[in-house]
């Protein structure tokens, strides 16, 4: 392979990496304290969290080595200093919010798809009156 050749194949790749975000050594892994955010969340921002948040909790509870590890990380970070002074005040609760939504949402930066929401919030970019995260429309009423 020539030089010329070897620079091109880097360059790609390094646009690649670029494109693609962290790689796998990097990633992120779901823990406790990833859960811990997402049932916060649940629980003050009116999202939801997705099947593939809830298969990632079945499988460390299926794992009975990691799984006392993963609720003691979970306890501590539900209880944490942080969470708890998030939902004291409304501008706190949206800020913490904001910031979930950013990294676990559809398009998250943490750990994407690990929730989702009926509607973006009023006044945010996107706002729409339609599913953002491909949740349900609505209940369908028999005749």
């Amino acid at each position: 392979m020539g030089v010329n050749t070897a620079r091109r194949v880097l360059g790609g790749l390094w646009l690649l990496a670029a494109v693609m975000g962290p790689s796998a050594a990097e990633a992120e892994e779901f823990n406790g304290k990833t859960a811990a955010y997402i049932d916060w969340a649940v629980k003050n921002c009116e999202v939801k969290s997705t099947d593939q948040e809830h298969k990632l909790v079945e499988q460390v509870n299926a794992n009975d080595k990691s799984h006392d590890a993963f609720q003691r990380q979970y306890m501590a970070q539900f209880q944490a200093k942080e969470l708890v002074e998030a939902g004291v005040d409304t501008k706190s609760r949206q800020a913490k919010c904001d910031s979930l939504k950013e990294w676990f949402g559809p398009a998250g930066t943490h750990l994407a798809g690990l929730m989702t929401w009926e509607k973006a919030p009023a006044g945010s970019p996107g706002s729409s009156s339609t599913a953002a995260g491909g949740g349900k429309k609505g209940r369908r009423h028999s005749q």
